[in-house]
């Protein structure tokens, strides 16, 4: 049997509308979380935030990104434990980017992380959260933050008695507006992710120390929850 290639990560796969090469829709998106999630990730402070572009030019197009007035107090980790995926052909999982809305389009989610990865003003500029960093077992996604990325498990990270394998994926909460020069095509949150590492239960602490737990439930969708 061949190995298995890539298994996506809790089932999640990117649903953006773009993908199908339909024409942007006109109409406003915007997004209205579910109060639950509202209040655990204080979105209205990102809501309310900070553009990471200062000196936006409202009369023209333009993408907007906000983050919270702290950015550090703003991340929240998703802990999963990944032995209720892995089997001996596993090698990658993928991490994505977490979203509300179904008709958010490809492009315009590549352009608010295209500003995102901003060399002048980006997110590695606004997080001065410093991320434990071990060979093959942890990353910062900081420098080139994606849509999507495959990470591979590392090969020493094998089953140990009493002690479960965990994927812990660290996200940044952001407020996203796009302007066309004519009128707001968009008004939504993405959950960019900025740091995983792969971490054994006993060593959780280590790698989430300061930061929040937030456990991710998505909708049928693969989409987080908005309000019904």
């Amino acid at each position: 049997m061949k190995k298995l290639s890539c298994i996506i990560l809790m089932s999640i796969t990117i649903l953006l509308a773009g993908c199908s090469g339909k024409k942007p829709k006109t109409e406003l998106i915007r997004d209205y979380p579910a109060t639950e999630i509202k209040s655990a990730l204080s979105l209205d402070d990102t809501l309310n935030g900070t553009s990471l572009k200062s000196d936006i030019d409202k009369n023209i197009a333009y993408y907007d990104v906000k983050i919270a007035p702290n950015a550090n107090d703003s991340l929240f980790y998703n802990a999963i434990n990944i032995e209720e995926f892995t089997n001996d052909r596993l090698e990658k999982f993928r991490i994505n980017l977490l979203y509300f809305n179904k008709n958010l389009l490809s492009t315009t989610a590549q352009n608010f992380v295209n500003e995102m990865n901003s060399k002048e003003y980006g997110l590695s500029k606004s997080i001065s959260k410093s991320f434990p960093i071990v060979e093959n077992r942890t990353a910062s996604l900081l420098d080139n933050l994606a849509i999507s990325k495959d990470v591979t498990l590392p090969k020493d990270f094998t089953k140990k008695e009493n002690d479960e394998r965990m994927l812990v994926v660290t996200y940044m909460p952001t407020y996203c507006v796009h302007f066309d020069g004519k009128q707001e095509l968009a008004r939504i949150y993405l959950m960019i992710p900025v740091y995983y590492a792969f971490s054994y239960t006993s060593e959780l602490g280590t790698y989430v120390d300061g930061i929040k737990e937030y456990k991710v439930n998505l909708t049928e969708d693969g989409l987080l929850p908005q309000q019904e």
